[in-house]
């Protein structure tokens, strides 16, 4: 049991960590009636913004399975959000005993192993490769919320739109962002204006894809319950899938972690390396 415990700890803080530093036509929709209503792109974009959650906070349990290479593994835990402040994965297979913690704020990016009494601790403001490529806190806290984004902006609002292209497609929109930096970022929505999919490339080497499956009523609006990411260009195979249940938006507790002396820093290489050796 050890054995599998200290395995948890050094493939998901890994796999996650590599997710963090990877990194005007007429549009159609059917009507109720089930013909062909015509949008402008402005429309179009303004219904995928109305339909992203409106809620400030968030928590759930969570199934996470990791696949490395062909290898996969399984872990219980739960997902914390809070808007525009924190997003915390906790990991606790057994009894609900924390044995990892990934904490995501504005300006850093926190990853505890309970076992081995270590953690890491990367300003945002070092990760060059988020930074140069105009992506920050926020974009990856649309990824978590199932948004659209505008890497660089707090938020997507109506003076923003003119940034994005739509086309439909087989009873779907892409939606592309027109101009950007390092990273390319397309986005797939479903009839219902629901955003399914993101994709970020980078370098032409480097993909993540973020997609949202299996839909759930929660707060009068729908939310996935489960997120599939992959994770291409980096040597080997990197898939994840989170699975939440017992969704809620209310009375949520959530507050910036505070590492014990008893802890360990270990630089951020330290921590890729275990990739090598898994």
């Amino acid at each position: 049991m050890k054995r599998f415990l200290l395995h948890i700890c050094k493939i998901l803080p890994v796999y996650l960590l590599l997710i963090l530093v990877a990194s005007c036509k007429t549009s159609k929709s059917m009507d109720s009636s089930g013909g062909i209503k015509e949008l402008s792109d402005t429309k179009y974009l303004e219904e995928v913004i109305k339909n992203a959650p409106s809620f400030d906070s968030f928590s759930s349990k969570m199934r996470l399975t990791i696949n490395l290479d062909g290898k996969e593994t399984s872990v219980n835990g739960s997902l914390k959000m809070k808007k525009n402040d924190l997003i915390q994965l906790s990991i606790a297979p057994i009894l609900g005993i924390e044995v990892a913690r990934i904490e995501i704020s504005k300006d850093s990016v926190l990853v505890i192993d309970r076992i081995n009494k270590r953690y890491v601790y990367v300003p945002i403001s070092t990760l060059s490769f988020l930074a140069n490529g105009d992506m920050n806190f926020y974009t990856l806290q649309a990824l978590f919320f199932n948004e659209l984004f505008l890497p660089g902006k707090q938020e997507v609002t109506p003076s923003d739109l003119s940034a994005f292209t739509v086309r439909q497609e087989n009873n779907k929109a892409t939606i592309r962002l027109k101009k950007t930096k390092k990273f390319d970022y397309n986005f797939t929505t479903d009839p219902n204006k629901q955003l399914t999919n993101t994709d970020i490339f980078a370098l032409a080497k480097y993909q993540l894809k973020w997609e949202y499956r299996d839909f759930k009523p929660l707060n009068k609006q729908s939310f996935p319950s489960q997120m599939n990411i992959t994770l291409a260009g980096i040597g080997k195979e990197a898939k994840a899938q989170i699975d939440l249940s017992k969704m809620g938006t209310d009375k949520i507790r959530i507050a910036k972690t505070s590492v014990s002396g008893k802890y360990k820093q270990i630089s951020t290489n330290e921590l890729l390396k275990l990739l090598l050796s898994l």
